[in-house]
């Protein structure tokens, strides 16, 4: 039988190998590696050989995040913005979803996905939240800006109407 050979210094890809390790379980030589993420694992030779092993784990991580990951805005504003909107046209056990969804008011079919909302309107100046120019119209880039409070208090159905449930 040859002797194995020596892998330390050799890079595979985000693995270094620092120093031999100890035979695993099954009786297999290991190695000492570090990976460029800055964690050290334990891998068995056959493994960094055939490539079986090509970083700590932490490149599976990162495959995992970025497949779930949609627009990575969660936690901004204008997601809440858009969630909102959703609820008021969508959710009848929303509160505001008489004066919206129960009113007839949609979400056209394009910003029912978050990322072309985003793209239409873009981040929500300061001071300003989301309008519906035509308040018996549907949410769509046509029909929505953001404006200020006196311009959407100007921009209300009329109150005689509102009392009759229109």
């Amino acid at each position: 039988m040859t002797k194995s050979m020596n892998l330390i210094g050799e890079r595979f890809n985000r693995l270094l190998v620092i120093d031999l390790g100890n035979k695993s379980k099954s009786g297999q030589k290991t190695w000492f590696c570090k990976c460029d993420c800055g964690n050290f694992k334990e891998i068995r030779h056959g493994d960094l050989r055939n490539g079986k092993s090509t970083s700590c784990g932490c490149i599976q991580k990162e495959m995992l995040k970025q497949r779930f990951k949609t627009h990575g805005m969660a936690k901004k504003p204008i997601h809440n913005i858009w969630l909102s909107m959703k609820a008021r046209c969508l959710n009848p056990l929303s509160n505001d979803y008489a004066n919206y969804g129960g009113r007839g008011i949609k979400i056209c079919d394009r910003w029912l996905k978050f990322e072309n909302f985003y793209a239409d309107m873009g981040d929500k100046p300061d001071g300003l939240s989301l309008d519906r120019i035509d308040n018996m119209g549907d949410y769509s880039p046509e029909n929505c800006r953001w404006a200020d409070w006196f311009v959407q208090a100007n921009n209300r159905r009329a109150r005689s109407i509102y009392r009759l449930g229109a």
